[in-house]
């Protein structure tokens, strides 16, 4: 299902950056696969180190699994970090190791004009992105900025960055709703798990910065979770045909640049892939396995 609804990704992204996405979701999956249901905790914590070093996104999991009393997967999970941290330093001669890591570091401050407003490149989406597009006139290189207005009111860079750093906070504290138990407990059942890991996953491409349209193949894990309640369960609630539709909509949304390619830059000016992770992230908010219905006979 997720292959599924992630292939047009292949048809208007850069090839080799699909398949280096398409690998590190595939090592926070079976990561977590293997320190969950495996209880191999050194090779889901290997998979996932891999994830953290190759891209720092992956590190979301890590306070997911002390939240949930993972406490092996969690302490397997930092050594393996630190572990790949040092092997450049002792590999690499002349400090060379060193130095590489000091410049990883600097591009992952959250606090550097860089990162906060990310706008460096007009490929970039994520909610700094946004919101800079949206409070600060002119920011960016995009083609259509000339043509086509896409900022509501003029704010100072300052106030922009509060504007920011609280959209990140709010994010990031939406996984206690999804979570919704107490500390060191597991989840109710595999549905539940598979929603909070496809919430965290969905939150990295929007809490991140230098985030391409490649990255928000993120998102498919959310999207498979949204297919499967709505094609194997019952409807108890009128709104489910308006579920429908909005699952609709976000998918159509982050296939616009296979279906219309011509209007890429007005995709990238817009952010249009934003709105379509909203769409999806209100829906997982509001669509639990407890209160979507039944599951239809297979019989």
């Amino acid at each position: 299902m997720i292959t599924f609804l992630g292939m047009s990704f292949l048809l208007y992204t850069n090839f080799h950056q699909l398949q280096f996405t398409i690998i590190l979701l595939y090592l926070c999956l079976e990561g977590m696969h293997q320190i969950i249901h495996e209880k191999r905790n050194w090779l889901g914590a290997f998979l996932i180190g891999l994830g953290v070093i190759a891209k720092i996104g992956p590190i979301v999991f890590l306070p997911y699994l002390i939240y949930r009393g993972h406490f092996k997967g969690f302490l397997w999970t930092a050594f393996s970090i630190c572990v790949l941290v040092a092997l450049p330093t002792i590999v690499l001669e002349g400090g060379r190791g060193s130095e590489l890591w000091i410049g990883w570091a600097s591009h992952l401050n959250p606090l550097s004009d860089l990162n906060v407003f990310d706008m460096n490149n007009e490929k970039n989406h994520g909610l700094s992105a946004w919101l800079s597009t949206l409070f600060i006139e002119g920011i960016g290189h995009s083609k259509a900025n000339r043509e086509v207005s896409r900022h509501i009111a003029d704010l100072s860079p300052d106030s922009v960055k509060i504007i920011i750093l609280m959209a990140r906070i709010s994010l990031a504290t939406m996984v206690l709703y999804f979570l919704r138990s107490l500390t060191f407990k597991k989840a109710q059942n595999d549905q539940y798990r598979f929603r909070e890991i496809s919430f965290l996953l969905l939150a990295i491409p929007l809490l991140f910065p230098q985030q391409r349209s490649y990255n928000f193949l993120f998102v498919m894990p959310a999207a498979a979770y949204l297919a499967y309640q709505l094609v194997f369960y019952k409807p108890i609630k009128k709104s489910f045909r308006i579920k429908w539709i909005l699952f609709f909509i976000a998918m159509l949304i982050l296939n616009l640049e296979l279906l219309l390619g011509e209007f890429r830059p007005y995709y990238w000016h817009f952010k249009t892939l934003i709105y379509a992770t909203f769409i999806l992230l209100f829906l997982l908010v509001i669509m639990s396995p407890s209160t979507e219905g039944r599951a239809q006979s297979l019989d």
